[in-house]
């Protein structure tokens, strides 16, 4: 991909940073109940507890690796919980929307199928949605762009490691998700093709 493509993937990736931080600046980001589970347990690892929902009993209902993931982001910025997870999340739309712009501007040669591809990317009220929550789809969505890509990565070009990046991404989005599960048949198909 040329450098241009390649910097065009990138200012998408930074606009969507920037445009998350300023939607976000009034109030923070949305909180349901699941939010307070993974705040919560993000606090509790912090605290040297394990992941622990706010009544205090052991998370086990959700996959774990968001509210690890707050917590790291706790450690790094030493922001209150959710600031850090404010903070993961426009770090999360700016990485997800470079790439997917990334793919795009790579594997699309009409100049105008890109702009319109790129716009309902930048503009997908679904995505945004769950960009300002304080959910766990931000970052299943990144893993989930991420597998597809070392599948394709692997089928072009079968090698151990590849196989190994996407195995590790499979596991990754399954405990971002528990609904995460559907990779395991998604691998299957790719490892017969």
């Amino acid at each position: 991909m040329s450098r241009a493509r390649w910097t065009v993937a990138v200012v998408l990736g930074v606009l969507a940073m920037v445009l998350h931080w300023m939607l976000t600046l009034p109030y923070s980001l949305g909180v349901s109940a699941d939010s307070v589970n993974y705040l919560s347990a993000a606090q509790s690892l912090m605290r040297g507890e394990g992941l622990r929902g706010y009544d205090g009993k052991p998370l086990v209902d959700y996959a774990p690796l968001y509210p690890v993931a707050i917590a790291l982001m706790i450690w790094v910025s030493s922001l209150e919980p959710l600031e850090s997870a404010r903070l993961l999340n426009m770090l999360l739309a700016g990485v997800c929307t470079g790439l997917v712009a990334a793919l795009i501007l790579r594997n699309v040669q009409n100049v105008l199928l890109c702009a319109v591809g790129i716009a309902l990317l930048v503009f997908s009220e679904p995505l945004w949605g769950v960009y300002l929550q304080a959910w766990s789809e931000p970052l299943f969505v990144l893993e989930s762009v991420l597998l597809l890509m070392a599948g394709v990565s692997y089928v072009s070009a079968p090698t151990p490691l590849r196989l190994l990046a996407f195995s590790v991404l499979g596991a990754l989005c399954i405990l971002t998700r528990y609904a995460g599960l559907f990779v395991v048949p998604l691998g299957v198909l790719i490892l017969l093709t």
